[in-house]
C-alpha cells in the first residue's frame, strides 16, 4: 500500500466520523483549529494529518485513534500486514 492510499483511507474515515457526529466541515474545522479547505484536503487524502491534530480530532469525535485505521483489523484477520516505511 502506498502512502497516499493510507492518507485516503484515513481521510475517508475522518469524513465518516464527522458525518456520524453530525458535524459540518466548518464546525469540525473551527473546533480543531484548521480551515475548511485544509480539513477537506485531509478528508480527500490530499494532506497528511499530524499526530497532534489526529489526537485533537479523536477528542472532538469521541473516538480512539484506531478509529482512523479500521482497515488494519481486516488485514490482521486475513494475515496481511503493512510494510513499515
Amino acid at each position: 500500500m502506498v502512502d497516499n492510499e493510507i492518507d485516503v483511507r484515513i481521510g475517508a474515515n475522518l469524513r465518516s466520523l464527522r458525518i456520524r457526529n453530525n458535524l459540518s466541515l466548518g464546525m469540525l474545522a473551527e473546533v480543531v483549529g484548521v480551515t475548511e479547505s485544509r480539513l477537506l484536503a485531509f478528508e480527500r487524502g490530499e494532506s497528511r494529518i499530524g499526530a497532534a491534530l489526529l489526537s485533537k480530532m479523536c477528542s472532538v469525535l469521541n473516538v480512539p485513534p484506531f478509529a482512523f485505521f479500521t482497515w488494519l483489523s481486516d488485514q490482521s484477520a486475513s494475515g496481511h500486514q503493512l510494510d513499515a516505511a
